[in-house]
């Protein structure tokens, strides 16, 4: 079984907080699901809710480089939140002192962001990464 990590928001150029890349680097890897402790119709509801977010690949289809880059927002123009998190990709700490970006959770595609800033998981997504990506900024290896 895949394990699935602790994942944390992507913020756009501008609206991570002061010294969050670093404090990720620091941060040690967490699996946070675990199917061996599953007892309970809570625990499974609870393991919905991270398996939704689990992240099936890394570093592909777009990369660390490009979420920290204004062009790459610019170009690609993804739907962000009130608070500038971009929901649909995670950064995930598999190794400490490595920051990876994990995409293909379920909540990439099915993530809504409204006009007002808000989120709506389990909706029809509204980030059309594939009409608006080039080779300009697809990332280009898998981990």
């Amino acid at each position: 079984m895949r394990p699935v990590y602790k994942t944390y928001p992507v913020y756009a150029p501008g609206k991570e907080p002061a010294g969050y890349l670093e404090w990720l680097q620091m941060q040690e890897p967490r699996i946070v699901f675990d199917p061996e402790r599953l007892h309970s119709e809570l625990d499974g509801i609870q393991a919905g809710e991270l398996v939704f977010h689990a992240l099936f690949d890394f570093n592909f289809v777009f990369t660390v480089t490009n979420v920290r880059n204004q062009a790459w927002y610019d170009h690609v123009r993804p739907p962000l939140t009130k608070d500038g998190v971009m929901p649909f990709a995670s950064y995930v700490v598999r190794e400490k002192g490595k920051v990876d970006l994990g995409t293909f959770a379920c909540s990439m595609c099915h993530t809504r962001v409204m006009p007002d800033g808000s989120v709506i998981e389990r909706a029809q997504g509204n980030f059309n990464i594939a009409g608006r990506m080039d080779s300009a900024f697809v990332g280009s290896r898998r981990t």
